[in-house]
């Protein structure tokens, strides 16, 4: 399932982004159209309905001290740590992961260093969709999936990325961590109906104080 994710997203490289890539405000109209054309196909194959899967884990229950958890979100959670501390060290601490993001921050300059530009996207693409497949192995064990969940996934990965700030590897985990906390404390004490609301509200005023996010990476020599 994770391969398959970095697979299909060097497709939709291939295939779609490459060629608005000088104009990136289409690049939104071509990830809506990507996601209505693959939520028809799932649901083509797939149907409607939403399906659980189950995992070694559900039955196993973690106990430490007075505080027991559930052994699948215990796993979840050491499988998210991993992902962004490989992700972290692949980006910082390698030629590549430096490469893609010279490209990132400056085309032309990367372009005049002599980087391959097509092989760092094609890279980037890979990397994404790997990281995608990781998210949905984290998440079918405790949601329902469907063809249709990406909608409100989407939106809550926007919030997480924007609250921690772009850039930042660390900054999406504080970002989430800040979400998770507020959208949980206004649905204990105020109302669960409006747990996406207090999530958005949260970004806005962190965003009136912190334009750039809690964690923003400054631009640095990466080559």
């Amino acid at each position: 399932g994770i391969l398959t994710g970095g697979v299909l997203s060097v497709l939709t490289e291939q295939t779609a982004y490459r060629w608005v890539r000088d104009n990136p405000a289409a690049a939104p109209a071509v990830a809506l159209g990507l996601l209505l054309v693959l939520q028809n196909v799932a649901l083509r194959i797939y149907g409607g309905e939403g399906k659980a899967i189950n995992t070694p884990y559900d039955s196993a229950i973690l106990r430490v001290g007075g505080v027991s958890m559930a052994g699948v979100k215990v796993a979840l959670i050491v499988l998210a740590f991993v992902s962004l501390a490989a992700l972290s060290a692949l980006l910082s601490r390698t030629s590549l992961g430096r490469a893609v993001r010279a490209v990132a921050q400056d085309r032309e300059a990367a372009a005049m260093l002599g980087i391959p530009m097509q092989r760092q996207y094609t890279l980037a693409f890979f990397i994404a969709g790997l990281l995608g497949g990781v998210a949905a192995v984290a998440y079918a064990p405790t949601f329902q999936v469907s063809p249709f969940m990406a909608d409100e996934i989407l939106l809550s990965a926007f919030a997480v990325v924007v609250l921690g700030g772009l850039g930042s590897v660390w900054g999406a985990v504080v970002g989430g961590l800040v979400l998770g906390v507020v959208e949980s404390l206004g649905s204990a004490y105020i109302s669960s109906s409006y747990q996406s609301a207090f999530g958005f509200l949260a970004l806005v005023l962190i965003l009136v104080v912190r334009p750039t996010g809690l964690l923003t990476t400054t631009a640095r020599r990466v080559a």
